[in-house]
């Protein structure tokens, strides 16, 4: 996959011949249980009868035309979907007969009478049928169960074309041929309604394996390599001897009706189903998602994020890494979201980057310039436009520097209003909004692109700048005194410039040499200075710091002393006026000023 991917989207998939499980706990049945596989050609009934409980009946790619008794408590495992219909007119295509049994990964279509007939012994009441990720469909009863006093728990499966949202696979839903492809909602446990077919259906039902304290971490695993995900759930606390159940999905499609908007263009949908675990609101899922199968999604790579739907809106994975080595997703959810709702890998067709980063907070008196200021595109660039305090369709001014123009990357370092505009500016929190066009479209129009910053006559010491040095009680006579300060940070610091005040007073009456400057510095933090030989208990220095993104920050000492003492070398210096020390001294009095 490419740094930039254009066009639509599709799916392609690489059926392979084994699926990965690794778990750090025990089968229900034990731990040697075996996997029994199936080819096209060969009998899954024959595979069952030779199958003990706990085993699991791996299915590979074909059509299967058989009617299926499970009379043993299995796995039944589709890889790459495979499909089953019944042999005899009148049957089902599946009949379950005991307890311990899933169901998950297939294709069960083209029955007159039950796609899965639940019709067994009262066993089933221990460990109850689990059916998950099948498309059922076309069929006179998707899902029956006989035995009303034991439900059949029958999770994420698609139950035709007909209805729509909640009403898939609800008796009587959309009409035409098969419309019957229902299930028994008084026995059965079956939701959400899905909407869109699942490929490579995973699933497991596994007892945790616990230190004598109960306790345990990264206990579940479940690689699926099919669908192209792989899942890792670790943290909390579990209960000794509970079931989980666990597995995993890739969707055709969106999965769900809903009015929730997604933050980006989807290339996937996927599907992580944990059930019965306890490890409380610390327990963690950690994805890894395989993208090497998306073809032309029209998404920068880089910007690959997977989301869940949550509470009616999409929320993003923590800890969020692209490998594009191995063309991976990696992030975090909480086990807790993991409920039912899909999970979408969701890139974007732009991306813009601005540095400074906005900092709103902090008040600015200087116009921003940018030092980065750069936009990524799947489409070439045609214009770059800018708005402040709006983006309505007549206010864009175009940037006609930069460069880049009818590339998918576009640059300006160094952009910033011009001074004129600056002067209009009022004091106040602003917004620069930014759009750009494309050949086929603009993007910002909706205010997507924005960079805010507040203008302020006095700047507050956000982070304030400490004099460490001198300090109150401290006495200065004529011998070398070191000043010292702090600042929040020594990175791409404009100046330094150091003020005395012999009464205190910064506000620039008191006299061509009170405040008095004493130096311009760079990003030091220390300076040597022999204070004037005079007395007073009223002295203070005051550091004016200045960035080179025009941030600002003001420190004042502490009062100090000052002790008269005779000297061969008088203090006397040389009078200047705030504006005969230059533009860097200017803009610190500017600054000190507005301080006061």
């Amino acid at each position: 996959m490419n740094d930039k991917m254009g066009g639509g989207w599709a799916v392609g998939r690489v059926i392979r011949t084994s699926l990965v499980l690794a778990f750090l706990f025990l089968f229900a049945s034990g731990a040697n249980a075996k996997v029994i596989d199936v080819n096209e050609g060969d009998s899954i009934t024959t595979a069952i009868d030779g199958a003990d409980l706990g085993d699991t009946v791996q299915v590979n790619p074909g059509t299967y035309t058989e009617d299926i008794v499970v009379n043993v408590g299995v796995i039944l495992r589709g890889v790459g979907n495979p499909t089953l219909t019944n042999a005899s007119p009148g049957k089902n295509v599946i009949e379950i007969k005991t307890a311990g049994v899933a169901v998950t990964g297939f294709n069960i279509t083209g029955t007159s009478v039950a796609g899965i007939l639940v019709n067994g012994s009262p066993d089933l009441d221990t460990t109850k049928p689990v059916v998950v990720y099948n498309n059922i469909y076309d069929n006179g009863v998707g899902l029956e169960n006989t035995l009303t006093e034991f439900p059949t728990d029958a999770y994420r499966n698609f139950w035709g074309k007909y209805g729509i949202g909640s009403e898939k696979g609800k008796p009587g839903a959309g009409s035409g041929t098969h419309v019957n492809n229902d299930v028994d909602v008084h026995t059965v446990n079956y939701d959400p309604w899905l909407t869109a077919y699942s490929i490579d259906g995973n699933y497991t039902d596994a007892l945790q394996q616990l230190d004598d304290n109960c306790d345990q971490t990264n206990i579940l695993i479940l690689n699926n390599s099919e669908a192209g995900i792989d899942v890792a759930i670790s943290g909390g606390t579990i209960q000794f001897d509970e079931i989980t159940n666990m597995g995993s999905a890739l969707y055709n499609a969106s999965p769900y009706h809903g009015s929730a908007t997604l933050p980006g263009t989807a290339v996937k949908y996927y599907d992580v189903y944990v059930k019965n675990y306890f490890g409380g609101s610390s327990a963690v899922a950690t994805m890894d998602i395989d993208y090497s199968d998306v073809v032309d999604p029209g998404v920068l790579e880089d910007t690959l994020t997977p989301y869940v739907l949550h509470d009616s809106r999409w929320e993003a994975a923590s800890n969020v890494v692209v490998d594009s080595v191995h063309q991976k997703v990696h992030g975090t959810f909480p086990v807790s979201v993991l409920d039912g709702s899909p999970i979408a890998l969701v890139g974007q067709s732009y991306k813009v980057t601005i540095l400074p980063h906005a900092t709103p907070n902090t008040p600015i008196s200087q116009k921003p310039v940018f030092t980065t200021f750069m936009i990524e595109s799947v489409d070439d660039i045609g214009a770059v436009y800018y708005q402040l305090d709006g983006h309505s369709s007549s206010g864009w001014n175009p940037i006609l520097d930069g460069t880049g123009i009818g590339t998918g990357l576009w640059e300006n370092p160094g952009w910033s209003i011009t001074d004129g505009e600056w002067a209009n500016v009022t004091n106040g929190t602003h917004t620069f909004y930014f759009k750009f066009t494309t050949t086929s479209s603009a993007v910002g129009d909706n205010g997507e692109i924005s960079w805010q910053f507040t203008r302020g006559g006095v700047v507050p010491p956000v982070i304030p700048i400490v004099i460490t040095s001198p300090k109150a009680g401290d006495t200065l006579t004529r011998t070398p005194w070191k000043i010292t300060w702090t600042m929040p940070t020594p990175e791409n610091v404009l100046s330094v410039d150091l003020w005395f005040a012999r009464d205190g007073d910064f506000t620039m009456r008191g006299g061509l040499n009170n405040p008095l400057h004493l130096a311009t510095l760079g990003a030091d933090t220390s300076y040597l200075w022999r204070s004037p030989n005079f007395q007073t208990d009223t002295a203070k220095i005051a550091a004016v710091v200045i960035y080179n993104d025009g941030t600002q920050y003001v420190g004042i000492s502490d009062n100090f002393s000052l002790a008269k003492g005779y000297s061969f070398h008088a203090y006397k210096p040389t009078p200047k006026t705030p504006w005969q020390l230059g533009s860097g001294v200017s803009r610190a009095v500017a600054v000190l000023g507005s301080w006061f």
